[in-house]
């Protein structure tokens, strides 16, 4: 019964995706990156969560907080596509009856030409732009399957000499059905930017869904958990992410996903390796449109 329950959630999820707009028209495109390589090498799916989660999972639902019953620290970095790069700091802690986050992400890109209406072979200078997300979230168990969370954000933007900041919100819910199936849903990045020059920038307002699945394998030794997500850009595209996580003995993680719009197919891989109070995860994505290939180094530690 439990199965079938999982297999007609996962067809109704999949059924009522919302597909591509052709013209994007939000901003920000780097809170679209989670920082989090276990999630990136899931096909960035993980709305809901079975096991305990990092500090960058926050990002994509602040309730996932809930899931640390230890104070967790986790440092990012994100190869990104040409001359881009991410950066991410956060801690996870619980705090009387309250689980907190406090995230720093930092996006740059660099290498952009400055010129003016004079022909010449070489730019007058070049210029970068520099972004940065500050957050603080909350999350409670108001019951023994539901958590909730919100997540308070300020934003930054630099572009050449121009400067703009701003402010969001984020909110979610993880609901445990069992020990092995978990609901989720997060509305992110609700907010707005002070303009930039002469407008300010649409922030990539987010609706989510998703679901998860773990189990043990045989005697226990090998485990997995299977995530599905789908979710739409408000005035974007839509999307749905899947990926897989097999486990051997909470030591050794390998992971597979996907994640696909109207446009384009993105598949992943990663692993992770846990000794002790450290883990440390690795995630590379393989677009179909482009000659780079992201990539993501992750390392935590349980304080």
């Amino acid at each position: 019964m439990k199965t079938k329950l999982f297999a007609i959630m996962l067809s109704l999820l999949l059924a009522n995706t919302l597909w591509a707009f052709d013209n994007p028209s939000s901003g920000l495109a780097f809170l679209k990156i989670n920082p989090d390589s276990r999630l990136t090498a899931l096909g960035n799916a993980g709305v809901a969560a079975t096991t305990a989660t990092s500090p960058a999972s926050f990002l994509m639902n602040p309730a996932l907080a809930a899931e640390l019953d230890a104070t967790v620290a986790q440092l990012g970095h994100s190869f990104w596509y040409a001359n881009s790069s991410v950066e991410f700091l956060g801690v996870g802690f619980p705090l009387t009856k309250w689980h907190w986050g406090v995230l720093l992400t930092s996006a740059n890109i660099s290498g952009f030409e400055y010129r003016d209406t004079r022909a010449s072979d070489e730019p007058i200078d070049t210029f970068g732009a520099h972004y940065l997300n500050a957050g603080i979230s909350a999350a409670k168990k108001i019951s023994p399957k539901m958590r909730v969370g919100v997540q308070a954000n300020f934003l930054y933007e630099k572009i050449f000499y121009d400067m703009a900041n701003g402010v969001s919100v984020s909110a979610g819910l993880n609901y445990q059905w069992n020990s092995h199936l978990s609901f989720g849903a997060a509305l992110s990045n609700l907010g707005t930017m002070s303009k930039l020059r002469n407008e300010s920038t649409p922030l990539p307002t987010a609706f989510r869904a998703g679901t998860a699945y773990s189990n043990q394998i045989g005697e226990g030794t090998l485990s997995y958990q299977v995530l599905v997500d789908a979710g739409y850009y408000v005035n974007d595209y839509g999307f749905v992410a899947g990926g897989a996580e097999l486990r051997y003995q909470q030591m050794l993680f390998i992971r597979a996903g996907v994640q696909a719009n109207a446009d384009q197919t993105q598949p992943a891989l990663g692993f992770g390796i846990q000794w002790q109070k450290f883990r440390v995860n690795y995630s590379v994505i393989f677009p179909g449109n482009s000659l780079d290939i992201p990539q993501q180094l992750n390392f935590s530690i349980q304080l």
